[in-house]
Order: C-alpha cells, then structure tokens, then sequence
C-alpha cells in the first residue's frame, strides 16, 4: 500500500502511525487479540506474564510495537499462517494473533488441541483505508460498502463464518419430545388406572356375593335342630 501497488487495505486497524499514510473508513467490526500458549506453559494471562517468552507476532500487526513498548520479545514472522506453521514445528511457543484468524489457522493445521489462550488483551476495530489524500477511492469504498443491503451483509458473514446453530429450534424439537412423552406416560397411567380401579371393582362385587352367601348359609344353619 505505502509503495502504491494496491489502493485498498480491507481488515487494517487504525494507529497514530498508519494515519501518516493512509486514510481510514469508519470501522465496520470489533476484533479480539489473546495471547495464545502451548498447554503444558500456565501463568501467562496477561502481556506482564509473556514477558521472558519469546512471542510471535506479524510484520507490521500494531501489537507487535505494544507488546515491545511492555518490554515482551518479539519474534516477526511475515504473516499469520507463518507463525502458526512454527508453532506447528515447535519454533515458538507462545503468540499473539487476532482470535477468529489464530482459531481458524489452529484448527487448520490440527494443532487446537495443542494450545490454550488467554482472556482478550487487545481490542481493535477493523476498517478499511487507502492511500493518504485519495479521497475519491475513500468516498467510493465507503458508499459502495454501505450501499450492500443487512441482508446481503448477513450472507456474506454466513459464507465466511457459518450460520448460528438454532439452539431455540433444538430445544423446541426436545421439548416435543418431552412432551410425547409425558401425554404417552399419562395416557398410560390414565389406562392402568381404569384397569384397577376396574380389577378392584370386580374382586370388591365378588367378595360382597361372598360375603352374602356366607350369610345366608350362616342363617340357614342357625335354624337347624339337631
């Protein structure tokens, strides 16, 4: 960008530095950075606690002068997917990366088991810039963005970072489980409660002509003269 070869940067974070060079569009998403460790290391929750690590950082990534400026050693590596192939090969054991890009790349590679991260250290807000003074191209990436509809944003954020899985809709499914259920186990009890009460019915009449025929025989003995 600085030597003119593009006129667009997507995904750059603004700094005091960069507005030297370019002009920046409002900023259109927040972004995390933690600081990502492999899992047999404990204590690092914070840029204090990455001190006497060397830390992985990219060329030019704004964290790099904040973690130096904290007095952190820094290793630069040209972008994310080099410091995540490092860490793969046992070269550095602790970095810093924006946290959707260190996900993806950690999964990609099959090392996510291999590493934990800490609570957020860093947060930005992307933008988009160009070249300083080049207010047209600004003017004309700044309407041309902001002229793509909610729902054309909302498919290109599903694209790139899949959809939301519907717990609401999981747990209606489960609850009509639940609910067949229940009517199954109630319909049940309502039957196994009609067949006793009809059991206990039937032996109760049986036992009252029983009783009756023993009175009779008791009446008619009672008469006899021997």
């Amino acid at each position: 960008m600085r030597a003119g070869e593009f006129d667009v940067i997507d995904s750059i974070i603004e700094t005091s530095g960069r507005r030297d060079y370019f002009d920046f569009t409002p900023a259109y998403t927040p972004v995390e950075a933690s600081i990502f460790f492999r899992k047999d290391i404990s204590g690092i929750i914070d840029v204090a606690s990455a001190k006497g690590f060397p830390v992985g950082v990219k060329t030019g990534d704004q964290h790099g002068d904040q973690l130096k400026a904290s007095g952190v050693t820094t290793m630069m590596f040209q972008n994310n997917e080099a410091i995540i192939e490092a860490a793969k090969l046992h070269k550095i054991n602790v970095f810093v990366v924006d946290d959707p890009s260190a996900l993806y790349l950690l999964n990609k590679a099959g090392i996510e088991a291999e590493f934990r991260h800490s609570a957020p250290i860093f947060r930005d807000e992307l933008r988009r810039a160009v070249r300083k003074g080049d207010a047209a191209t600004l003017r004309t990436v700044s309407e041309g963005f902001a002229a793509i509809e909610p729902d054309g944003l909302k498919q290109i954020d599903e694209k790139w970072f899949g959809r939301t899985i519907n717990r609401i809709g999981r747990y209606l499914t489960y609850a009509g489980y639940a609910a067949v259920v229940a009517i199954v186990l109630i319909a049940g009890l309502a039957v196994w409660n009609y067949a006793l009460r009809k059991s206990v019915l039937q032996r109760t009449t049986a036992l009252s002509k029983s009783e009756q025929r023993f009175r009779q025989i008791l009446a008619a003995s009672s008469k006899l003269t021997f």
